[in-house]
Order: structure tokens, then sequence, then C-alpha cells
């Protein structure tokens, strides 16, 4: 079976190759931002494949089958950080015509210390995703493949490189192509596989569940708006198409993507409520979509799908590569290291850096961490980049870089404390004050590292004002 995954991979990885081929030697703008001319319908493409990563799939079921309100929560933080982004992209070209990563804007606002805490922000969102994505796929591959967990992941990454290091951008949208395709066909199948049990439980039938919609919005919407927006702002590989895709019609690829994902999304997710209806008892790291598939449907099916995964996986890791290419080389070597690198020498270091992303997720990927535990920590690593590029985008005057810069640490330090300092608060605080707390810790955490920055460029604009005041006061007298 191995040698049929390889093959599939290799004759994928050829077509990939062939459709992004150029008689040209890659430039900084053809290989970073794909010569800035992407169009609507390839540009909407690249969004939705970026965005909808294996992962969204299964945690969208896993959230279906725990209620109806946990799919809702899920599904609308998404839509709204593409539309967010949709209505800030072309802002975001405006302010650097030239630009390549978002650090960038915020830089140009507010300097450069709160450029690279945006960038630090970025390459851990980056490894974050390689790591979501290879633990919640890794193991239920290796056991269909009879293959160890490494080294699929190992298989993934080879493959997922050469896709990308001979053209960068433009080769992985074209593997992005490959992977909505997929994803579009595996729409059918989902709808095969209700229609497969529909004697068992109807088509249109929901689970319903004693939780609460308020209680799902606080303890599961919050934290996931906060670090799915500032995943949409952060993101080196949503980022980078950003500047990739045509002026006149990025906003719309971002928002027509939106609904896409709702759709893709939606329906994947309602495998959740098939397992559910089915009777299915499951562990809560147990994904739905595997263990239905795998409760009900021949190997050979599941072979298939396995394959498909695999495939969809690689777009998504080459995907994640150029991208880690592209923050890396302009965000460390150009900054630091040579200012004054000419083409040859940013695409070769880039393709250097590409290896770093996928190397340090896959290494988290092997020690199995929860993926309720990433998610956390994302949201409080992760948030505080709302803010800055919010105010960079639209007030770019409001407050000074060191208090955007302070209020990130702030707010990233705090935020952690709060989610994770459990024993903190009950050596601080009353039990009931502190069991409150705790309860409550990934609302509050993640709320408290979005609007820290926030605090801080409030406290500059009042401390202006007091000083206008006095001024004003002493002139007087």
């Amino acid at each position: 079976m191995i040698t049929i995954v390889l093959s599939t991979l290799t004759v994928v990885g050829a077509l990939v190759w062939f459709l992004s081929r150029s008689y040209q030697k890659p430039t900084i703008e053809s290989f970073l931002v794909s010569n800035r001319n992407i169009p609507f319908l390839l540009g909407t493409t690249a969004v939705l494949a970026t965005w909808t990563h294996v992962f969204a799939l299964i945690v969208g079921a896993t959230f279906a089958y725990r209620s109806q309100w946990h799919l809702f929560w899920f599904l609308v933080p998404n839509v709204s950080a593409l539309i967010v982004l949709g209505v800030f992209a072309p802002k975001i070209q405006d302010a650097i015509p030239k630009g390549y990563t978002l650090p960038q804007v915020v830089g140009k606002a507010f300097g450069p210390n709160v450029r690279t805490v945006y960038a630090l922000s970025a390459f851990g969102s980056l490894v974050y995703i390689v790591a979501s994505t290879m633990t919640a796929l890794s193991q239920w591959i290796g056991q269909q493949l009879g293959t160890p967990p490494w080294q699929i992941s190992v298989i993934i990454g080879i493959f997922a490189f050469s896709w990308v290091i001979r053209r960068g951008l433009p080769a992985a949208v074209i593997g992005d192509s490959v992977k909505v395709a997929l994803i579009m066909a595996g729409i059918l199948g989902v709808l095969a596989l209700h229609l497969y049990h529909s004697d068992t439980t109807p088509l249109t039938r929901i689970s319903q569940s004693p939780i609460s919609f308020g209680g799902t919005f606080w303890m599961l919407g919050i934290p996931l708006f906060v670090t799915l927006i500032a995943a949409a702002l952060c993101n080196a590989d949503i980022g980078e198409r950003v500047y990739a895709i045509n002026r006149r019609k990025v906003r719309y690829s971002y928002l027509f993507a939106a609904v896409l994902f709702a759709v893709i999304v939606g329906t994947y997710g309602s495998i959740g409520f098939l397992a559910k209806n089915l009777g299915m008892s499951l562990s809560n790291t147990e994904p739905p979509a595997l263990a239905v598939l795998q409760a009900t449907m021949s190997q050979w099916i599941l072979f298939l799908v396995t394959v498909v995964l695999i495939v969809v996986l690689v777009s998504t890791l080459a995907s994640m590569i150029g991208s880690a290419g592209d923050l890396t080389v302009i965000e460390i070597y150009q900054r630091f290291i040579n200012k004054r690198a000419n083409n040859a020498e940013t695409v070769r270091w880039g393709r250097i850096f590409m290896t770093m992303t996928v190397v340090l997720g896959t290494l988290i990927a092997t020690l199995n961490l929860d993926l309720s535990l990433l998610i956390q920590s994302m949201a409080v690593i992760r948030g505080e980049v709302i803010i800055p590029m919010l105010l960079a985008l639209f007030w770019p005057l409001i407050a000074p870089g060191r208090y955007v810069f302070w209020g990130m640490i702030t707010g990233v330090l705090g935020g952690i404390t709060i989610t994770f300092g459990g024993p903190l608060w009950q050596n601080v605080f009353s039990q009931s004050t502190a069991q409150f707390i705790i309860a409550n810790s990934r609302p509050f955490g993640a709320l408290f590292t979005l609007f820290a920055p926030l605090g801080f460029c409030l406290l500059a604009v009042t401390l202006r004002r007091v000083g206008a005041l006095t001024l004003v006061t002493h002139r007087d007298v």
C-alpha cells in the first residue's frame, strides 16, 4: 500500500511541477508573491486552501459531535476571520505596495520592536498549524498503512518540500488547486455517507444537546474568535496571498472563500452529527469523521480516503513551507543579515529557510500533545496581533510604538498566566474565586491577550491629552 501512496504523490507532484513551470529564473517577486497578479478564481482557491486545513475538517466534526452550538461557534469565528482579512486586504496592499509579510505593515506604523514581536507570533502560528495538522492525522494514517507515524511525517515533508522548492508560491498555489478539488470531491463522499446510513438515521436529524448557546459562545466562541482572527492577521501562508492576489480582486477572493469555507466545513462537520445519531461513543481525542469511516466502510474505501488525506496534507504543508521561506527570508535574512540581498541570494535563502517550519512542526507532532492544549496556547500567543494590525491600518499615529510593543508583551505574558496559571490563583485568591478563574481561564486569557495592546494605546492617548492640557495651562499662566 505504501507503494501506491508514493506513486500517487509522485504523479501529483509531477503535475504540480508541470503546471507551475517557467523558463525564467525565479525572482523575489515571482518566488514569494507570484508577481502580485493572481486572478480572482485562483486567488479564491488559494485562500480557501490555506484556510481549510485538514485539521479544520476533522475538528469541525468533533465539535458537531459535542453539540450543534459547538459547530456553530467553530464556523462563525472562521468565517469572520476571512471576512476581516478580506476587508483589511486592500488596506494592507496600500500600506506597503511592495510588501511581502504582514509584520512589515505594523513595523512601518510602530517600529522594529513591534515588527519583531509580530513576526515571532507569525512564525509560532505556522509551527502550530503544522503540529496540529500532523497530530490530528499521523496516528490514523500510520494505522491504516501499517507504517510508523514518524515515517509518514518524513514522507509528507519530503514531497511537500519538493513541490515548492523550485518555483515557490506559484507551485504552492497549483497545489492549493489540487487540494480544493479533492476537498470538493469529498463533499460528494460525505453526502453518500449520509445516504448510506439513511435507514439508520435521517440526513436532516441533528443531535440536540443541553449545552446552551451562550455558554458555548463564552467557553469556545470567544477563544476561537481571538485565535482565528489573529491567525488571519499573522499566518504567513494566508498573509502572503494578500500581496499576491490582484489588488482589484483581493477583497472579493477572501469574501468568496469565506462563504465556501462555511459550506465545506459545515458539510464535513455533519459527520459528527452522524456519529452521534449512530450511537457511537467516542473519546475526546477520537475524531468522529475517521471513527465513522473506520466503523462502517470497507478497507479499500478507508485506504482511498487515506491516500486523499495524504495528498491534501502534502499540499497544506507545501503551502506552509513556502510561506515559512517568505517569512524568515524577509524577517530574518533581509532584516538582520543582508539588507541588500539580490534576487538570487533571497531566493536561495528562502529555500533554505523553508525547512524550518516543517521540521519544528513535525518534532512537536511526535509529542502527541492534546489538540485542545494547542488551541488554548495559540489563543494567548498570537491574540496580541489583532489590535496592532487594526491600528496600523486605520490609526497608525494613535500611539508611540513603545506602548504598542509593551501592550503586546503584556498581552502574551498575562494571557499565558491567566490561561495556565491555575496553581497561582489557588495560592492568591480564596478557593471559590480561584475555581471561578480556573473554570473561565480560556475566555479570560484570550480577552486579556486581545485587549492589553488596546489598553496601552488608550493609556498613551490619555497621557498625551493630559500633557497637552498641562502645556496649555502653563502657557496661560
